[in-house]
């Protein structure tokens, strides 16, 4: 394990109640918490909550939320209807990345950012919840309609009030927008809007690690950065997930307050109040920063991970897997548990987590001298969960501390939980602030931990000091072998048969089965255009039985189970099986899967949202001059309730994204940490970087890269449709005829590990992964279509650093999305590199 010796030189934030790093610290010295009910112009959500706990809604509606937010698009030079249908979530990654470089003195578009990554944690978007509720509105229409007919309503009349029934919906706030929110709607536009905003030229990508998201992208930025692969990294979490089926999925686990009190490690903790905001840090290797004369605000010395693996509810930690993630980042630190002074904990305010966490920490934290306390705390008892921005919240709130000299307090903290088993006079959480003094070597000490659903545990050392001494870096082999892969592909369940389907040229395309699909509302003339699905073959992967009971999946969770969770288990057990290793040891294996954002959401959230249907029907003139039709809806909301999948524990990490590869871990007894990848459509390839890196700078044993797809919902189908990327039947790659590419699901998982390790170890090796790099739009105005430049930009990084020659190169698999910009783009890119080489283009 690698130390990291990573430098902090700027920050910024848009937290609740505070719009910038200064606010924040007001806010965290003044002990205040910022909870209020959640405000009308988000959601409404009087329709979603019952003080009665029904099943299919919230207790509550508090939450910490951020102050008003106005985005001036012209100062970003961009024009303000470029915005609509985009999700406040990339704003707020704008304006905290744009405060973090001027705290870091590095202007936009400099020649600084086009050796830099941007690397952000995120774990969904509200928009996407708006553009569902809005576009499954032609299922209520059709459930409403022989109602409506009952009552004596014309055909005329029904298609009358299904125009006022969608006004009235867009009056509520829920929109869509099409071309626009294809991409404002998505997690993985987030680190490209900022990337593209301030000119970033190296790779970008969002990941999930659910509640540690802000933390898996810490993490993946310092391993960046160690490997030379940037010299500048932006990082961060951002999260401004606040929609309905959040609030649903975590009152169905009991985990949410019901007085909307958060006071975390305290007995009286009685759940978590969720929050939103954004969190972004600039990262350099400490060297460069010295050289550069930078003003390092911190160093990250090292960061610990883990995976609770087996044994444990997906959503409830392990204390010795916690546990070994502290100790392992205070290894790659090279320090020892009595050099830290404070800890800020994760500490969510939930009954079983919080006592979990406390004695995880005293297992590794308490033997120490009374003299030497460690002192706890979390700003979660201030502003609430912000969930994948968490982490970065905690590291900011951190190194502010570290800086003023001041150890936070918790003012509201009196008694441990009554569920902590390692209580212990050594750890300390202060009621008041505590002067934060220098160690007598001129350092300050800090650690920061994090959690999220899926069993993934980060925790990170920080210093502060008077004078740095950077450790020299010693090249590490990025050469990684595949020693085992499995797949489930439209036409294949292995990869021989798939590899004769490619070569043979075999046509997997089927007819659109419509109802099958769920498309039958979102098809034909009577759909608005922009809204309407319009094509008509798609490949699938055929139906197959996942084993129940070797997976210990409920059959009464399967219908609030993401199919594409249970694809990535049914692979990866197939994957480690046929490599040999037992599905009951413990491995230390991590996991990074490549998947699009929510694929079971808009599925899972239409019977949440029968009465917000209900109540925005209620809106209309027709209803008010014929309040007869109470009737009709009492009797379609009661529908809808009874023929939707029902609402249990397993609803909220059934739809997260993140637990794609969490359920890897928890049911394949996994112990390395896990994470998805969302890149949009090179989610896939973009896995193998992170996994490499964890193979390179961790002690990890292998890694579980790839990627996986099974979103077909019509909400998702809809939003490619309004862009015209779609066909209607012929997908012709890089042709004069192409019109856009046709969908597919499936999924491929390799089994990664060092070279030298697999060679060692006398491993069959299938091939040997020489290098992964990406690039940014750095200067397109358009969010669609690649460029020449930042293609050319990811295949000469690459090339770089893989020790390949271009001309050993013979075979090139492209993209071939049958867009005509974007295959011309690519042809041409093709050409100017290769032009003298003799290749083969192998056209997918």
């Amino acid at each position: 394990m690698s130390k990291y010796d990573i430098a902090i030189i700027g920050m910024g934030c848009v937290f609740p109640e505070a719009n910038n790093v200064n606010e924040y610290w007001n806010n965290i010295l003044s002990g205040e918490q910022f909870v209020k009910d959640m405000p009308e112009k988000y959601w409404y959500m009087d329709q979603f909550l019952s003080l009665e706990k029904k099943n299919h809604k919230t207790y509550t509606k508090a939450g910490c939320f951020i102050k008003e937010f106005e985005f001036d698009a012209l100062k970003y030079k961009l024009p303000p209807k470029s915005f609509d249908g985009v999700d406040i979530s990339q704003l707020v990654a704008i304006e905290a990345t744009r405060q973090a470089l001027e705290d870091a003195g590095i202007k936009p578009h400099s020649k600084e950012l086009e050796d830099a990554i941007t690397i952000i944690g995120g774990s969904g978007v509200d928009e996407y919840a708006h553009v569902s509720l809005y576009l499954n509105r032609f299922k209520f229409e059709k459930k409403i309609a022989p109602y409506l007919r009952q009552k004596g309503l014309t055909e005329k009349e029904i298609d009358n009030l299904h125009f006022e029934f969608q006004k009235a919906l867009e009056d509520r706030g829920h929109k869509f927008h099409p071309t626009s929110s294809a991409t404002g709607a998505v997690i993985s536009s987030v680190p490209n809007r900022v990337a593209q905003v301030f000119g970033i030229k190296g790779s970008n990508m969002s990941v999930d690690g659910a509640c540690a998201s802000s933390f898996v992208s810490l993490s993946i930025a310092c391993h960046a950065l160690m490997a030379g692969d940037a010299r500048i990294a932006i990082s961060g979490g951002i999260d401004m997930g606040i929609n309905p089926a959040i609030y649903i999925g975590f009152s169905r686990l009991g985990g949410l307050s019901e007085k909307g009190n958060s006071n975390p490690f305290d007995d009286s903790a009685n759940g978590l109040v969720i929050g939103e905001g954004g969190g972004i840090v600039i990262l350099k290797r400490l060297e460069d920063a010295i050289a550069d004369g930078d003003n390092i605000k911190a160093v990250i010395r090292g960061i610990g991970a883990t995976s609770d693996g087996a044994g444990q509810a997906i959503y409830n930690p392990s204390v010795k897997q916690r546990s070994i993630a502290l100790q392992k980042a205070l290894d790659v630190a090279q320090l020892k548990a009595e050099d830290i002074q404070y800890l800020e904990a994760h500490a969510t305010s939930t009954v079983v987590g919080d006592a979990n966490e406390y004695d995880a920490i005293s297992t590794v934290y308490s033997n120490r001298e009374k003299d030497n306390p460690l002192y706890l705390g979390t700003v979660k008892h201030q502003i609430g969960h912000l969930k994948a921005a968490a982490g970065i919240a905690g590291l900011i709130k951190t190194v502010l501390g570290m800086n003023e000299g001041i150890i936070p307090h918790m003012p509201r903290f009196q008694k441990l939980s009554k569920y902590a088993n390692k209580s212990s006079e050594s750890l300390n959480i202060p009621n008041k602030p505590v002067e934060w003094k220098n160690r007598s070597n001129g350092s300050k000490y800090a650690a920061i931990t994090t959690s999220g659903f899926g069993g993934v545990n980060y925790h990170a050392i920080v210093e502060t000091a008077e004078k740095y001494q950077p450790t020299a870096r010693t090249k590490v082999d990025r050469r990684m072998a595949i020693v085992g892969v499995a797949c489930r592909l439209p036409g294949a369940t292995e990869i021989d048969t798939f590899w004769n389907n490619m070569e043979s040229g075999k046509n997997l395309f089927v007819d659109t089965d419509l109802k099958k699909l769920g498309w039958e509302e979102n098809f034909g003339p009577n759909v608005p255009k922009g809204e309407r699905i319009t094509t008509r073959k798609i490949s699938l992967i055929d139906d197959y039985q996942i084993n129940n009971v070797r997976h210990k999946i409920s059959r009464n969770w399967v219908s609030q189970i993401s199919s594409a969770q249970l694809l990535s288990v049914e692979m990866a057990d197939r994957l480690l099986s046929g490599y040999g290793l037992d599905i009951k040891d413990n491995k230390n294996i991590g996991v990074s899967i490549g998947a699009i954002h929510d694929d079971n959401y808009s599925i899972i959230s239409f019977p949440l949202s029968a009465d917000e249907y209900a109540e925005t029907f209620r809106q209309t003139e027709t209803y008010k001059n014929n309040t007869a039709l109470e009737d009709c809806l009492t009797k379609v909301v009661e529908e809808i309730l009874e023929d939707g999948p029902p609402h249990t524990e397993a609803t909220l990490p059934g739809w997260m994204s993140n637990i794609n590869a969490g359920i890897v871990a928890n049911r394949l007894n996994c112990n390395g940490p896990n994470f998805t990848v969302d890149t949009a459509c090179s989610s896939g390839i973009a896995s193998m970087l992170p996994a490499m890196y964890q193979l390179m700078f961790t002690d990890t044993e292998m890694m579980i890269a790839g990627g996986l797809n099974r979103h077909t919902t019509n909400v998702f189908i809809s939003t490619i449709c309004s862009m015209g990327a779609m066909a209607e039947e012929i997908p012709a790659p890089f042709d004069e005829s192409g019109q856009g590419f046709l969908t597919g699901e499936g999924g491929g998982v390799f089994l990664l590990k060092r070279y030298a390790d697999a060679v060692k170890d006398n491993d069959s090796i299938l091939a040997i992964i020489e290098n992964v790099a990406g690039s940014s739009e750095y200067k397109s105005k358009t969010m669609f279509a690649p460029s020449e430049q930042a293609l050319r930009h990811a295949i000469a990084e690459s090339v770089k650093n893989s020790g390949v020659k271009p001309e050993r190169i013979g075979v090139v698999d492209t993209h071939g999305s049958a867009n005509l910009v974007s295959d011309i783009a690519e042809v041409m890119l093709l050409l100017k590199n290769y032009v003298k080489i003799m290749m083969r283009l192998l056209f997918m």
